[in-house]
């Protein structure tokens, strides 16, 4: 069984590394203290389990797990909260809330070798639907995006005007643009909505970045919002009573 240790804790990773000495069929192949290198450390060794932490730098456990392909096995090693815990205990293979001890890991060890045969595409559904479901609970602040095999990590509060494209969401920035396999609907909802407001279905815009609102020539009822930054992006009738609430008309 090849595994990958990921923890931004030192002290914890050795905890780990202590525990697993005393299973001989466990091989320790790579180590990480943060979601980018975990994310590099997989793509690179293909393990078969990783221990993963949550909170840590550069990117998040869950949001590492959003843009890894194929992902192995996934126990968490975590100090969440009770709500989150109950979400890990029904999608995950398993989850050691810290501090555990040895028979505690013990028990994950049992559980992931019961799973070790099955089908990574089974058990790719299964660790991205983890990922999803505690972060249907939170507001976004952060939109993982691979580009030519690297994470970069989009701040919401650059974000400017998100647009459909089939299967796919261009993310506008102030400082570029970005392709995400995401829905328009999930954006709706984890957006933050005092800054943000969808006013096509195919398009949303933040709030503050709008200069006017404007008819598109050559339509008799047609309007179109036009950015600060030149932008301009046709509304729907109910997108622009949106709008006009959130802008205070």
């Amino acid at each position: 069984m090849r595994v990958v240790i990921v923890d931004d804790e030192k002290s914890a990773r050795g905890i780990l590394r202590l525990f697993l000495k005393d299973h001989s069929d466990v091989e320790i192949v790579g180590e990480a203290s943060d979601g980018q290198q975990a994310h590099d450390l997989c793509e690179e060794l293909k393990p078969d389990v990783i221990f993963l932490d949550i909170q840590m730098p550069v990117l998040t456990g869950l949001e590492m797990l959003d843009v890894l392909e194929d992902p192995p096995w996934v126990i968490f090693t975590t100090a969440y909260d009770e709500f989150a815990v109950q979400a890990f205990e029904k999608n995950a293979v398993d989850y050691l809330l810290k501090p555990f001890n040895k028979d505690r890991m013990a028990q994950s060890l049992v559980r992931v070798r019961e799973r070790i045969e099955t089908s990574r595409a089974e058990n790719a559904a299964q660790t991205q639907k983890v990922a999803k479901e505690l972060e249907q609970r939170k507001v976004l602040e952060r939109i993982p995006v691979k580009i030519r095999g690297k994470i970069h990590v989009v701040q919401v509060r650059n974000l400017v005007l998100a647009e459909a494209e089939g299967d796919y969401v261009m993310l506008n920035t102030f400082d570029g643009r970005y392709l995400k396999e995401i829905t328009m609907k999930y954006l709706e909802k984890h957006l933050p909505a005092d800054e943000f407001c969808r006013i096509h279905r195919s398009s949303i815009v933040r709030i503050g970045e709008v200069q006017s609102i404007e008819p598109i020539p050559g339509s008799s009822s047609g309007q179109m919002v036009v950015l600060k930054s030149g932008i301009k992006v046709r509304a729907s009738a109910d997108g622009l009573r949106r709008l006009k609430k959130a802008l205070g008309n």
